[in-house]
């Protein structure tokens, strides 16, 4: 499949149905953006609140990915099984035992 064939597809598919209504969760997210970027233009002007998304995207996205290594790591540790005490004795080894002298 091409790329374009991909992309097509992908727009075929979040395109929205007829008939279908956004949800009150789409509707208060994109209100509630608009106010935020608004507020915001009263203290930075756009380049600098441009920026500004752009490193705070950067960095949330730094932190997910370090967190996603935390938690592969935390399920791996927890999924091997733990050796017990009986077993850990039985493998060491002891040393060089002396060899039997007949004298």
């Amino acid at each position: 499949m091409s790329m374009t064939d991909r992309l097509r597809e992908y727009h075929r598919t979040l395109r929205q149905k007829r008939g279908e209504e956004l949800s009150m969760k789409q509707v208060a997210g994109s209100f509630g953006g608009l106010y935020a970027v608004i507020h915001l233009l009263q203290y930075f002007d756009i380049w600098t609140l441009l920026l500004l998304m752009v490193g705070v995207y950067f960095v949330y996205r730094q932190i997910q990915e370090n967190w996603s290594k935390i938690m592969a790591t935390f399920s791996q540790e927890n999924s091997e099984p733990p050796v017990s005490a009986a077993s850990s004795k039985s493998t060491k080894s002891k040393g060089k035992k002396a060899p039997n002298r007949s004298e």
